[in-house]
């Protein structure tokens, strides 16, 4: 029983870990989802896991999860991997974006400057 249980902890501090892991660029992942079936596989894990993990389990769900808990430590760790491989790809993207933005204010600005001096 107390195997179980420490499964069934070991279950819920490895969602957490995603949780973090993933929590980490709401953002990022917003923009991913729209363009990348991959990210929005990954939000979506990380969205049951977070909830299942709010939800308490009964005594065949803890023998269930000391079955499954090798593999779904597995899972965790490859989730994780893609979801740092996709935001470490979609980092330039994101910093010439932002760079590409603040270019074009501060051109707004240079204008409206211009523009307003008599």
């Amino acid at each position: 029983m107390g195997s179980a249980t420490e499964s069934a902890h070991s279950v819920r501090d490895q969602a957490g870990e995603l949780t973090e892991a993933l929590g980490d660029a709401p953002d990022m992942a917003r923009r991913q989802v729209s363009g990348n079936p991959i990210a929005a596989g990954v939000v979506a894990f990380a969205a049951g896991v977070l909830i299942a993990s709010m939800i308490p389990e009964s005594e065949p769900e803890q023998r269930m999860a000391e079955r499954i808990e090798p593999k779904l430590a597995e899972a965790v760790s490859e989730t994780r991997d893609v979801a740092v491989e996709s935001a470490q790809r979609l980092k330039p993207a994101v910093e010439d974006a932002a760079h590409d933005v603040a270019a074009r204010a501060r051109d707004s600005a240079q204008e409206i400057k211009e523009s307003a001096t008599p």
